[in-house]
């Protein structure tokens, strides 16, 4: 019963809160900064020597964790794109590190969008937010590249498929959590961030698997656009997932109103 309470209270506050709109907002947003962002993690991490081998295999996974399985086409054209994009210069890569930032921005401000708070973060407090966000989420999937890299050398990934498939994805969720941890200006606990994680993987799971259906049922599209089909469909993907992100974002929201609720019965 617990569970379709919070269900319900959170589609009711994300429907009242026009988290439809917000998600649109995101995709077309992502659809212009997805590849100045990735650009701009590929010449950080390439600076650094301990990241060289790694930078591209991680902008790799990144992308193809934020792609539908369904259309490799699209991954292969921002791994393209970001590759493209490290070669800047001058006013250009400032130019992609402020609309790098500006997505940043944005997400913090759309997620943010479902916690009624009076004191917002001063702009040098949400400026560390998105560096650490930026530089942490990656760090977590180099993290996650490596121990699959070693599992596999160390003959463990053959020993124990199941270890082999869990251990990196638990390091996706450990991002996922950090993402509902820390850029929430309102106090979220580990487990309601984990809460969150949890139902925003399954429902991603779920997502990536409807999306195929859609596509192989709709795939008339090819025959009307032609090459350009890949752009609707990849702008369709991006609203669904941050649909799916943002919804976990209100059920984070909704865990902690109602832990406060908890504790202020308790205190009475």
């Amino acid at each position: 019963m617990k569970f379709f309470k919070l269900v319900r209270l959170s589609g009711v506050h994300f429907w009242k809160a026009d988290g439809m709109d917000h998600a649109m907002v995101l995709a077309f947003t992502s659809l212009l900064g997805l590849v100045p962002v990735l650009g701009l993690l590929l010449s950080l991490f390439s600076a650094s020597t301990w990241f060289e081998d790694l930078s591209e295999r991680l902008v790799t996974a990144l992308v193809h964790w934020l792609t539908p399985s369904a259309m490799p086409v699209v991954e292969t054209y921002l791994n393209t794109f970001s590759e493209k994009a490290t070669s800047l210069t001058g006013i250009s890569a400032w130019l992609m590190a402020l609309t790098s930032l500006l997505l940043l921005a944005k997400i913090d401000q759309k997620i943010n969008h479902f916690w009624t708070h009076k004191h917002p973060r001063r702009w040098w407090v949400s400026l560390l937010h998105y560096f650490g966000v930026s530089v942490a989420g990656p760090l977590v999937l180099a993290l996650a590249l490596t121990l699959q890299s070693w599992l596999v050398a160390s003959g463990l990934a053959k020993l124990s498929p199941i270890l082999a498939q869990w251990l990196p994805a638990s390091l996706y969720l450990l991002g996922l959590m950090l993402l509902y941890r820390y850029v929430p200006v309102m106090k979220v606990t580990w487990k309601e961030a984990f809460y969150g994680a949890l139902l925003v993987a399954v429902l991603l799971e779920g997502l990536q698997y409807g999306f195929g259906v859609y596509v192989s049922v709709f795939g008339t599209y090819n025959l009307i656009y032609g090459a350009f089909a890949a752009v609707p469909f990849f702008l369709l993907w991006l609203y669904g997932l941050w649909l799916v992100i943002l919804f976990g974002a209100v059920w984070v929201r909704t865990l902690g109103r109602l832990r406060r609720r908890r504790e202020e019965r308790v205190e009475r």
